[in-house]
């Protein structure tokens, strides 16, 4: 499996993800080409899938969703997020339990 890419920026930690909207079911699919790859079911409008992403990372990372911010390319399948109040041990081991 390949290494998520992350970086210790502003407070938190920065990474990218690959989102793939419509899928048949909202999941973490794992890292790939140094992004975490993620499938939600929502579409891509009006920030839906965005929210759902938001949502399904505090689920899986067990930390709450003001934690979670989509800081680049909000409209865009390749986005960067940060994340605060966890360390980077803790990421990869929450993404990988």
């Amino acid at each position: 499996m390949d290494e998520l890419n992350i970086e210790q920026a502003d407070g938190g930690l920065i990474f990218p993800i690959k989102v793939k909207p419509r899928s048949s079911r909202n999941a973490v699919i794992g890292v790939r080409s140094q992004a975490l790859h993620i499938a939600v079911t929502a579409v891509p409008e009006k920030g839906k899938a965005n929210q759902v992403v938001v949502q399904l990372l505090s689920t899986t990372l067990k930390i709450p969703k003001s934690s979670i911010e989509i800081i680049a390319d909000q409209t865009s399948r390749n986005k960067r997020v940060r994340i605060t109040d966890l360390s980077e041990s803790d990421l990869k081991a929450r993404l990988t339990a």
